[in-house]
């Protein structure tokens, strides 16, 4: 078994409402073998993965395709299911996939869902040579291979507060789009678009993140508005460091005065020694080292957000229990193995280091990394362990104010606030408690996945703080598709569109443009050049063409549109793909932009549509028809609903009871083009543009002929 090929298909596509891969796959001579009749096939398939016995399949029921393998199914079929239950293995579970023949002797084409793409297609590589290995009777390092996609996936895949921003996005409609390999992701498009890393807005000014990094100027500045912070001397030599600690009193924190993350922070110093010694740690973070009083209790995490507090997260030492056998290295090494221990902000839990800190704190306890704690006796690490527990509810109203205070004060609308305090539903004052760190770019998977407690849902919190009052995320969107005629309504939608006030991004086979800009001449009618569009803050609204070959190649590159237009559908239109397909893939390719119109959106179509029914079962919005003389009208107009008919030189425009006449809208256009302006015409009115506008634009500007479009020519739209 060979895999030809592989594409992304993004957005909707034929195969799903959401992104997959698509793989091209020839079994070769295993088009005449089965998975029951390959020896052994069927046994180390399940021996390496026994948890695919969770997949129904097409049986329904648990166990249905170890069913399957058993009474004989292809291996095309066989790469769907690995492929999805090592995705699911590594962390990244994804539900969706199909197998389906018909394109050739021994030739699938199998869709995978995944979550990133470099991740999905590294699943679907070890897919194919565990299958292979075990045709062939060949050992596989199931478990080597897993661990290895678990690296990959933490490092390519977004972590769980930007998933938890994306999955609050899509339900308030607000599409996304992921800028680079790390956390950097757009959310809305061109001039409605705004950003998030991680937790961190585009509305977090730089000043402001540049004061909480500072930690002694975050101290100084909350000081001045009596927000409770511990006393604290900023130093650059071991002398003034015992200096400084002697003078605030022991026991001190010592930390970098630029740190973040708790890196080097070694708390409740009680000897000169240690002093100096954790003041070398932190200076190899940080050149000047904050001293600061110790404040007794545990650690507090609140998140603010649009200076209001909406989650905290009470934190925990973090310690190990002896066993009475096992070394402290031993311990740390088994409990990292913890599938809800890992990277930092990833996991729930963190990796447990011995790091200077942890060795400085076991020194104080009598103990070394190969000492065997007696069974149940606690060994301290960290003063500063994992946010485990979720206190939203306890919050005293003054310790309230004082974390509003601060967040507005440093001027971070998402901030990630570190408070000590021995109860956080007392008053600060009563107990000593203090405010001792602001993170601009805080995590949230303590929020979103305490260990005990409620869970919160911050995700939609920073979501709704960033699009507030219900404010639109997305562009408008036009859509022209068609066998025939496309490009020619496309161009003339363009200057029907495009009046003042609004850039119309482009993206068709005649050019690429965002307002009056030319960025591209020539076929720019794909996803590519559609999100060059969807990141440019200078576009208002989008128009672009949908072709059928653009639809199986890559996927739609859009989740929705507006209004879409379909000149016409010919099923007999030869193609000259490679892999041949069926009408009723073309039927699924040609109606795509139909099946994404939104709740009051337009499907534009022609009136004498034959196949109306088929495209248009999935459309939610509404049908407008058009047709090209009034004897073409659809029993559908006559009876009230929208319509758009040509008479003569003139349009008439129908809804309801209204009817409207544009004069002139069709002179000079010859009778093959006469049916895509007037679809045309119908979709700029659908598209919300006023008619005296129509008439206006109508009056002054033609499309060039069709022949320059054969000829490859972009000819701009000229007056008459």
């Amino acid at each position: 078994m060979k895999v030809l090929r592989v594409a992304r298909l993004g957005g909707p596509n034929i195969w799903a409402n959401f992104p997959v891969l698509e793989a091209y796959v020839d079994l070769g001579h295993f088009e005449e073998l089965p998975s029951n009749l390959i020896p052994g096939f069927v046994d180390r398939l399940k021996t390496w993965l026994p948890t695919m016995v969770e997949h129904r399949c097409s049986i329904g029921e648990r166990g249905g395709f170890f069913q399957r393998l058993d009474t004989g199914t292809w291996l095309g079929h066989v790469l769907e299911h690995v492929t999805l239950e090592i995705q699911s293995l590594i962390g990244r579970k994804v539900g969706f996939g199909r197998a389906r023949d018909g394109y050739g002797y021994g030739q699938y084409k199998v869709a995978i869902e995944y979550h990133e793409e470099s991740v999905g297609r590294a699943c679907l590589e070890t897919a194919h040579r565990l299958i292979m290995a075990a045709t062939e009777q060949l050992d596989f390092p199931i478990g080597d291979e897993l661990s290895r996609l678990r690296l990959l996936a933490d490092h390519e895949c977004l972590g769980p507060s930007t998933r938890s921003l994306i999955a609050a996005a899509r339900v308030r409609g607000v599409p996304h789009i992921r800028l680079n390999e790390v956390s950097l992701v757009q959310l809305g498009q061109g001039s409605r678009a705004r950003r998030v890393w991680v937790a961190q807005t585009d509305r977090t000014g730089a000043i402001a993140a540049g004061i909480a990094q500072n930690k002694d100027l975050t101290r100084r500045l909350l000081r001045q508005v009596d927000v409770p912070v511990p006393q604290g001397k900023v130093v650059v030599t071991q002398d003034a460091a015992w200096e400084a600690a002697c003078e605030l009193g022991l026991p001190v924190v010592v930390k970098p005065k630029d740190g973040k993350h708790g890196e080097a922070v070694a708390v409740k110093l009680e000897s000169e020694s240690t002093v100096r010694t954790a003041f070398g740690w932190a200076q190899k973070v940080s050149d000047e080292v904050i001293v600061e009083q110790f404040v007794r209790g545990p650690t507090y995490r609140v998140l603010t957000v649009g200076f209001k507090v909406v989650a905290i997260s009470r934190g925990e030492y973090e310690e190990l229990l002896g066993d009475g056998v096992s070394t402290i290295a031993q311990l740390v090494d088994v409990l990292n193995q913890d599938p809800l221990r890992g990277s930092e902000w990833i996991t729930p839990l963190s990796t447990l280091e011995l790091d200077p800190v942890a060795l400085e704190l076991l020194e104080r306890q009598g103990l070394s990394v190969q000492s065997v704690p007696t069974l149940a006796q606690r060994v301290l690490l960290h003063f500063n362990g994992d946010y485990t527990t979720d206190v939203t509810e306890l919050i005293h109203p003054e310790v309230r104010h004082h974390c509003e205070l601060a967040a507005q004060v440093v001027g971070l609308d998402v901030c990630g606030i570190d408070l000590i305090c021995e109860d956080i539903s007392r008053p600060l004052s009563s107990q000593q408690g203090a405010i001792v760190e602001l993170n601009a770019a805080p995590g949230l998977i303590m929020h979103l996945q305490p260990q005990r407690g409620t869970p919160r849902p911050v995700g939609e919190l920073i979501i709704a703080h960033m699009f507030a009052d219900g404010a639109a995320a997305r562009l408008p969107l036009v859509v022209a598709s068609g066998t025939h005629g496309r490009s020619y309504a496309s161009r003339l939608l363009e200057q029907l569109l495009a009046v003042d006030g609004v850039r119309l991004g482009v993206a068709t086979s005649h050019g690429l443009a965002a307002g009056e800009r030319r960025l591209g001449q020539g076929d720019h009618a794909n996803a590519a050049s559609l999100r060059r569009l969807f990141v440019n803050p200078r576009v208002d609204a989008l128009l672009t063409e949908l072709t059928p070959a653009r639809c199986l190649d890559e996927g739609l590159g859009f989740e929705c549109c507006d209004v879409a237009l379909l000149t016409d559908f010919d099923s007999d239109y030869p193609s000259e793909r490679e892999v041949p397909e069926t009408r009723e893939t073309r039927m699924k390719a040609i109606r795509l932009g139909l099946d994404v119109v939104v709740p009051g959106g337009w499907a534009v179509l022609p009136a004498d549509l034959e196949d109306e029914a088929d495209l248009i079962k999935h459309n939610r919005g509404s049908v407008l028809r058009f047709a090209v003389s009034p004897e073409g009208r659809s029993e559908a107009g006559r009876h009230g609903e929208r319509e758009v008919w040509g008479e003569g030189d003139a349009v008439v425009l129908r809804d309801g009871a209204s009817t409207h006449r544009l004069e002139q809208a069709l002179r000079g256009v010859s009778d093959r083009e006469r049916p895509w302006a007037i679809g045309a015409i119908a979709s700029a009115w659908a598209a919300g543009q006023k008619l005296e506008l129509l008439a206006q634009r109508l009056a002054v500007v033609r499309v060039t002929p069709f022949a320059s479009e054969a000829a490859g020519v972009m000819a701009p739209l000229s007056a008459n």
